[in-house]
């Protein structure tokens, strides 16, 4: 029953995403350059890809593609490096969103938790360029809190519509899900 209140979710979701995609791509941009902190890591493993992240809903981020698959799954010529940005969600600047994940919860009773803006883009002579394929394996370390004695698992909502994405981690705090490169917010959810 859960499962059939989830993909009616997904499918009105993404009827409403319809218009508003072009602008929660342009709303979830920052303009200003960002900080660069050092190489994230997740239960003790290190991301494959450098970035940013300034996210302070979750307690770490990583990209756990190999480093060779990352590259090859990319298209990364031999100047470019994989780079990665992960921020807070801000319902504010993408409303669109911000409906999909509260419809969710209508629907399904299962309420969102952390929500973050994630994407992995290349690195070329200091030039940063958004991607929009490419397979991506991510994880993220979240509050025992939160994960205590449930599943997790990510609603992904990005201009290609939305997925619900299962953990493919054994650790109970943090999640790993497969994913794509292109600008998405990923809500993780414990049920």
């Amino acid at each position: 029953m859960k499962t059939k209140r989830v993909l009616a979710v997904i499918l009105a979701a993404t009827t409403i995403l319809g218009a508003s995609l072009t602008a929660f791509a342009a709303t979830e941009t920052p303009s200003a350059p960002e900080p660069t902190y050092a190489t994230n890591a997740v239960a003790g493993k290190a991301s494959t890809a450098p970035g940013t992240n300034i996210a302070t809903v979750i307690n770490g981020a990583a990209v756990t593609t190999p480093k060779d698959a990352l590259t090859a799954n990319l298209g990364l010529a031999a100047n470019e490096k994989a780079y990665t940005k992960v921020s807070n969600f801000d319902a504010k600047k993408s409303t669109a969103v911000k409906a999909i994940l509260d419809g969710f919860t209508a629907a399904t009773g299962v309420k969102v938790g952390p929500a973050v803006n994630f994407e992995v883009g290349k690195m070329a002579g200091g030039k940063y360029t958004k991607l929009e394929n490419g397979a991506v394996s991510a994880s993220f370390a979240v509050a025992p809190s939160f994960a205590k004695g449930k599943t997790l698992s990510a609603l992904k909502v990005s201009s290609a519509g939305v997925a619900l994405l299962p953990d493919t981690d054994s650790n109970p705090n943090t999640i790993t899900v497969n994913t794509t490169a292109e600008q998405q917010v990923l809500a993780i959810i414990a049920q």
